[in-house]
């Protein structure tokens, strides 16, 4: 008797348990973010299948930063280029890519279906989400009088506009970069588009906003205060490189000038 009490009181331990992972496992959001690593890891087999040359890297980018993330993208139905309309772009944007659209095409909308029979959902469709909500907003339940980004080269079109849409007066915003140091995979982001971000935005602005105005100058800052030339001139001769070789990946900017010379290498 006393063998089944203990082996009754078991049981109902086990009873519990199970009840707090059933709760536990209700909590756990099935649905996945899709990351450069889930991308090429799980999408990109299903999508290739051995019968494209492509590098995924190339289409996450053309995904991440045009199709599904220029501002463009962002005021499409969907949130997302029609081919007509990513040919177009592209040919403005980047006149010496000379990939065939068509055919990233074809994989952007494979892979857009795999990423819907799945549940999973990228960045940009969260930033359209919230695009779409911010526009139905006739006043802001907030208000931000400045906005100060660094690092944006880092930032797709889709991420600035929508910062714009948040902030009171978009002329309000300082912004500062440089994409020689971009360590986000997919981001094609460079300064001259960004004068187009704004005069677009001034076409586009919303009924609770001050009128968007089109940067009249973007300032280079070339003068280092952190490091002497020496290795300035150094990293000025690998950036040299990544020039000639990627010229469409960043801008063109003057060499870092340093204050001093400083001490020369020893060994």
């Amino acid at each position: 008797v006393c063998l089944d009490e203990e082996e009754a009181e078991g049981d109902g331990d086990n009873g519990e348990e199970d009840k707090v992972v059933e709760v536990r496992s209700c909590d756990v959001d099935p649905r996945v973010y899709v990351t450069f690593e889930v991308f090429a890891n799980e999408i990109w087999p299903k999508m290739n299948k051995g019968k494209t040359s492509y590098n995924p890297a190339l289409i996450w980018k053309e995904i991440k930063s045009f199709l599904k993330g220029s501002f463009e993208a962002l005021s499409c139905p969907q949130g997302r280029l029609t081919e007509e309309a990513y040919k177009k772009l592209g040919k403005k944007r980047a006149p010496n890519f000379k990939e065939d659209r068509s055919e990233i095409y074809r994989l952007f909308c494979l892979y857009q279906q795999i990423r819907s029979q799945k549940g999973y959902f990228d960045e940009e469709d969260v930033l359209y989400n919230l695009s779409q909500r911010l526009s139905k907003l006739k006043v802001l339940p907030w208000s931000i009088h400045e906005l100060y980004g660094d690092e944006i080269q880092d930032f797709t079109q889709a991420e600035l506009a929508l910062l714009m849409k948040c902030i009171n007066d978009p002329n309000a915003m300082f912004l500062t970069g440089d994409t020689a140091q971009s360590i986000m995979k997919g981001v094609a982001f460079r300064f001259s588009d960004l004068r187009s971000l704004f005069h677009y935005a001034s076409r586009n602005t919303m009924e609770h906003q001050c009128p968007v105005r089109k940067p009249k100058k973007i300032h280079q800052l070339y003068q280092n205060y952190r490091s002497h030339s020496g290795i300035l001139n150094m990293a000025s001769g690998v950036v040299d490189l990544l020039q000639f070789y990627f010229p469409e990946s960043f801008d063109r900017l003057p060499r870092d000038s340093g204050l001093f010379d400083g001490p020369k290498p020893t060994v």
